[in-house]
């Protein structure tokens, strides 16, 4: 604060080291006990310091800077339980947030392991679920064989891969090595 604004005797909060751009919620109310300019060395204009004491404990803070005093106690106090009470309330909304998105993808966990006896992990949050059903689990659901899925390889293939036979012309397939032909 200003030096002119300060008076001895008054109820401020102080923060030592008080962030800039930011509000401080670690404030201390203090008594200012006398103010004074100093030229500090390097510094063209006098800066003004203060001494304090602190309410709660009542030790005495001798040099403090008068910038590192935020404001009137009361006014301070009104400010940070207003922050408080909007950080709070963030807090709130957001835990309920994750709340509903972990109970979605339990209900979505649960319906599936209820109506088609899979167990599923489930992850997502908002618009899309990602379902990781294991592989067994879901070729036994969708009835998918071990013969549909030898039939559809050796197709892609052009032989068979239970006999090794080909599948144009029925003759063993011969396997030709590097440097055997």
């Amino acid at each position: 604060m200003n030096y002119n604004q300060l008076i001895e005797g008054d109820h401020y909060a102080w923060c030592s080291s008080r962030p800039r751009g930011k509000f401080p919620m670690n404030g201390i109310e203090v008594v200012v006990t006398s103010t004074r300019k100093k030229r500090v060395w390097g510094n063209d204009n006098a800066s003004t310091f203060v001494d304090l004491k602190i309410v709660e404990s009542g030790q005495i803070i001798s040099n403090a800077r008068a910038r590192d005093i935020i404001d009137w106690w009361d006014s301070y106090k009104d400010e940070r339980d207003y922050h408080v009470r909007e950080k709070n309330e963030r807090d709130r909304v957001g835990n309920e947030i994750r709340a509903r998105q972990k109970a979605t993808r339990e209900a979505v966990k649960n319906k599936i392991r209820e109506k088609y006896k899979i167990e599923t992990e489930v992850s997502g949050y908002t618009q899309t679920f990602n379902i990781a059903i294991p592989r067994k689990e879901l070729l036994n659901w969708l009835g998918v064989t071990d013969e549909d899925i030898d039939n559809l390889a050796s197709n892609a293939l052009g032989y068979d891969i239970r006999t090794g036979t080909s599948l144009d012309s029925g003759n063993p397939l011969r396997l030709v090595s590097n440097g055997d032909a």
